[in-house]
């Protein structure tokens, strides 16, 4: 009988993370209560825990430890995620209504059109009827009349202001402002005065942005279609892509390439960390810096959620690395994403933060172990004095590996976000496990070019730079004609729907409890990889009777 080793998958945090969550969502469905009471029964709570880890332990009194704990944090949780949504309730009852306010610009969106600027920003004045909404964020869009505005800029402006909330039905972009914590709008505006310019470091990190989008540039002007894949892949730039290769990416499960996500942090941190390597830097040394330039380029691409939660990811397991260098990753995902909710509850329900964290949780728990049986039962099965006995045996080794890896970590990726791209998108792409096994190693290959070729441009070897941006243009090529081919074979992608979106959370629950529970129980491996497999299609499957 073989078992999962259950210790590497412990992550004492999660005593936080699944009450909190249970707070969060209790929270977002129900309506406001007495913070007397939540007060009350977190802190009699903790006391009851406190009370049964201070005796000596039983089984029983373990149980009521769980018990208390869990009941103190979910209250606490729900009582903090009240005070973090509190807003004017007038707003509530209030329509859609002109104003005049001034914004400080956080992040900006691509656009097409020069005439216009789109973006996040925070509310730093407005007319004196509205000082209640000072320092909100929210969503802008506005007219420049040849004005440029950059990210850390101020401009005063005349527009409709709309509170999210009160909209009975949003469309999926106001969904997902919501699920960011941005309560309002700022729609149909214009300027009343000329930007003001930023601090010293906004206005750095803006002119990296467009020193690095030039670099990028140099030698691909002849190629605007493969510059644009190119800059979406590297700075998540999507708004030049072209509306066909948009709808392609979607229709194919691969649109994820253009979010600057765990995969493009985590492949810039281990490239870095390699030169780090080479270089002999000091373990210590090259963490500090190797984060400080993931930060640099975090911020380079406009800081997204998706971006800074791949950052807290990396800083995590990279930080606790050189502390204790056997710390499991399923450790620093846990205490990312605490860090990511305690920061900003309402993420819980943003798509991005569902993909991200239910996607490497699948890798990390079922996509490995996946790998590492298959890996052990190929070995098993080839006599010991023959298996490194040529250099033909070793690189058909090492190419099952490459092979058997890529395909236990793109199933696991695309049976883990089955669920919510059905339920966000409407579309199952079947042939994504295979597509993505060819992709993903591409996006890398182009990704690193990128990197360095900035890193070229940087130090001063600019002739460097062209070449390394030649590189990607044939792989670039390569995935486009790969996905135009896909696309036009039958049953390439379905469109399709949860009968009722609760099927797909509850989809998502099951699956991530049955990862839990079989690590947890140290069950067999065929359980493992069976269970939260015939779950999740089993309830696909059962969906498909209920439309």
């Amino acid at each position: 009988m073989q078992e999962m080793a259950a210790q590497s998958y412990r992550a004492p945090l999660l005593w936080l993370l699944i009450p909190m969550i249970s707070g969060y969502t209790l929270g977002y469905h129900l309506s406001d209560i007495s913070v007397s009471i939540l007060l009350s029964l977190a802190l009699g709570s903790l006391l009851g825990a406190y009370l049964c880890n201070s005796q000596p332990s039983s089984q029983a009194q373990q149980v009521w430890w769980a018990v208390f704990l869990t009941i103190a944090v979910s209250a606490a949780s729900l009582l903090y995620f009240q005070q973090s949504r509190t807003f004017p309730d007038i707003w509530e009852e209030l329509p859609p209504r002109e104003a005049f306010i001034e914004i400080k610009v956080k992040r900006l969106y691509a656009s097409i059109d020069q005439d216009r600027v789109s973006g996040i920003g925070e509310i730093t004045k407005t007319d004196n009827h509205l000082t209640t909404i000072y320092s909100y964020p929210l969503y802008f869009s506005v007219e420049v009349d040849g004005h440029s505005i950059g990210r850390g800029d101020r401009f005063s402006a005349r527009g409709v202001l709309s509170y999210l909330p009160a909209k009975k039905t949003p469309s999926s972009f106001e969904n997902y402002l919501t699920g960011q914590s941005i309560p309002l709008t700022f729609t149909r505006g214009y300027l009343t005065a000329s930007p003001e310019r930023g601090n010293q470091l906004e206005r750095t990190i803006g002119s990296l942005r467009e020193k690095a989008i030039s670099i990028l540039g140099i030698g691909l002007e002849e190629y605007g279609e493969e510059r644009s894949i190119y800059l979406g892949m590297m700075l998540g730039i999507k708004g030049e892509l072209s509306a066909e290769n948009k709808r392609l990416f979607l229709q194919t499960g691969t649109l994820h390439l253009f979010a600057i996500s765990g995969l493009h942090v985590g492949i810039i941190a281990v490239t870095l960390a390699s030169i780090f390597l080479v270089l002999r830097i000091p373990r210590q040394v090259s963490v500090i810096l190797g984060l400080s330039l993931l930060f640099v380029y975090v911020e380079v691409t406009g800081a997204s959620p998706s971006a800074v939660r791949a950052f807290a990811m990396t800083a995590f397991f990279w930080i606790g690395k050189s502390i204790a260098r056997q710390m499991p990753p399923f450790q620093a995902l846990v205490a990312s994403a605490v860090t990511v909710l305690i920061i900003s509850p309402t993420q819980l329900f943003s798509a991005g933060f569902q993909l991200s964290y239910t996607v490497v949780t699948g890798i990390l728990l079922w996509g490995i172990p996946l790998f590492q049986t298959l890996r052990e039962n190929y070995y098993a099965r080839i006599p010991e004095k023959i298996k490194h006995q040529s250099r033909r045996r070793k690189w058909f080794n090492k190419t099952w590996e490459l092979v058997a890896g890529t395909f236990s970590i793109s199933l696991a990726a695309s049976l883990a976000s089955a669920p919510l791209s059905i339920m966000y998108f409407e579309i199952l792409a079947p042939f994504a496990v295979f597509l993505n096994m060819v992709l993903v190693p591409i996006a890398s290959l182009v990704i690193i070019s990128g990197l360095f070729s900035i890193l070229s441009q940087l130090s001063l070897l600019g002739v460097l730079a062209a070449f390394f941006n030649h590189g990607p243009l044939l792989l670039i090529k390569l995935t486009n004609r790969l996905l135009e081919q896909l696309v036009s074979l039958p049953n390439s992608y379905t469109e399709i729907s949860w009968s009722h979106s609760s099927l797909g959370f509850i989809t998502v629950l099951l699956f991530l409890t049955s990862l839990l529970t079989c690590h947890g129980l140290r069950c067999r491996k065929r359980w493992l990889f069976l269970f939260p497999f015939a779950v999740t299609f089993g309830m696909i499957f059962l969906n498909s009777f209920l439309i």
